[in-house]
């Protein structure tokens, strides 16, 4: 499916350049245009100086600030204007014919598991934005971990690289297998894990969805990995995250500090300030720490010297 789909999008982006180049011969037409018209103008403006200084045009003479294009010149307008940028670039591609069915496109886009990818989608046309928001709609269900990627990628992540032809054009993987699993990462490098999966529901849950409606539309589980050494970019796009696929969730698993952060965030908090305070916290409790425990040392040295001072004295005595 990854091969299918890059040369899918590969056709559609040698039909945007194409696009573009006649655009952009389109627009040197129209400068051409613009300059012989504004040649007349001046022509004529010139001309009714000159009649004006004669003493031919009188005071009922004025000047013709322009002047009326010919037929031929009419239609080169209109034809500068046809290679203007088509909203629906994905479904109209040759003179407003549809290039692929509604349903294959459909079937093409059910195969993306990566939300990062997902969101971007939107960005297509508007069809492909309506298919993106009945998506996000059906997930019902959201985790988000925690987790140490160090001894992850140590142990058990390895690049999909190797396995399937699913990185970008500069060689950047798009997706990691952890602990036998595939999970996609973001197009920015951000340490953030992502993969929407079909949700598997219980017979009750089952027997109610199916007395509440007729249709059986499915649903979807969206499971996010972020790393416990996180930055201000991981949070940013935590919560994006969390924000785009918040409007049909039922079930919500997270962990403490993500619960700590989305309180931030619903109390209008500054996030980077926010970070910074953490880490501030964080740092003077290991100061603190570090502390404490050099006085327990110091402690247990004081009592090992007095116990060997007294254990010598009871010698002596005896």
């Amino acid at each position: 499916m990854p091969n299918s789909l890059n040369k899918i999008f590969q056709h559609f982006r040698e039909k945007q350049k194409q696009r573009n180049l006649n655009k952009d011969n389109n627009n040197n037409l129209k400068k051409d245009l613009f300059h012989d018209e504004f040649t007349q103008i001046n022509l004529i403006n010139n001309l009714n100086n000159n009649k004006k200084g004669l003493g031919v045009g009188g005071c009922c003479s004025r000047k013709t600030s322009s002047s009326i294009p010919s037929g031929d010149q009419q239609t080169l307008k209109k034809n500068s204007w046809t290679g203007r940028k088509n909203s629906d670039q994905l479904f109209c591609l040759l003179h407003s014919q549809q290039f692929f069915h509604d349903a294959l496109l459909c079937r093409v886009f059910d195969a993306v598991e990566s939300p990062f990818d997902l969101i971007r989608l939107r960005r297509v046309c508007k069809k492909a934005a309506e298919y993106v928001k009945n998506k996000i709609s059906c997930v019902t269900e959201l985790d988000v971990r925690r987790v140490k990627f160090e001894t992850l990628s140590a142990t058990s992540t390895t690049s999909s690289c190797s396995l399937s032809n699913s990185c970008s054009a500069d060689n950047t993987c798009t997706s990691a297998i952890v602990e036998g699993e595939l999970w996609h990462t973001h197009p920015s490098g951000c340490k953030v894990l992502g993969r929407i999966t079909d949700l598997i529901m219980e017979e009750e849950d089952l027997k109610e969805e199916n007395e509440k409606s007729d249709k059986k539309d499915p649903k979807f589980r969206l499971e996010i990995l972020v790393d416990e050494q996180w930055t201000s970019r991981e949070i940013a796009v935590l919560c994006s995250l969390i924000g785009e696929f918040r409007i049909n969730l039922n079930r919500i698993s997270l962990d403490a500090p993500i619960f700590e952060l989305i309180v931030a965030k619903l109390a209008s908090i500054d996030l980077d300030r926010w970070f910074a305070y953490q880490c501030f916290v964080k740092a003077v409790d290991e100061c603190q720490m570090n502390a404490a425990l050099n006085k327990l040392a110091a402690q247990l040295q004081q009592q090992q010297a007095r116990r060997s001072l007294r254990q010598n004295r009871q010698s002596i005595l005896a």
